[in-house]
């Protein structure tokens, strides 16, 4: 029906922008920290946030009004479309990026272990230390 599309629309229109949010406040991070690729991918970290979110946060999101309206299509045949407004608790987006935050500073640990490891087997390999 026009409605369940609508609501279907305005779901992956939410996971968008929510993206997009999340995406600048990324790129703030990064120039905050004077860091490029070392503290985060937003590209990926955003892919990874709408996967997260669009799984099971937009579950929790609730229809708050219709609009329907009649309309005439390219063929003359008149058919209804709807219009449709979506709202989403703000502790499921909080929630959902606390645990891509968390996941990412996982990460972020984990990378710099391996860096840090990397540069003393390379001074041992140099012979600085034995």
């Amino acid at each position: 029906s026009a409605r369940n599309s609508a609501r279907g629309k305005a779901r992956v229109q939410m996971v968008q922008e929510m993206g997009s949010l999340v995406k600048s406040k990324l790129e703030e991070a990064k120039q905050s920290f004077g860091r490029e690729s070392v503290v985060i991918d937003a590209i990926a970290a955003t892919r990874e946030f709408q996967q997260q979110f669009s799984a099971g946060q937009v579950r929790g999101s609730k229809t708050q009004k219709y609009y329907d309206t009649r309309e005439e299509g390219s063929r003359g045949k008149k058919g209804w479309v709807s219009y449709v407004l979506v709202s989403v608790p703000v502790d499921s987006l909080n929630a959902a990026f606390q645990e891509l935050s968390e996941q990412k500073y996982q990460q972020a640990m984990e990378d710099e272990q391996q860096n840090a490891a990397e540069f003393w087997e390379n001074l041992k390999k140099q012979g600085f230390i034995e």
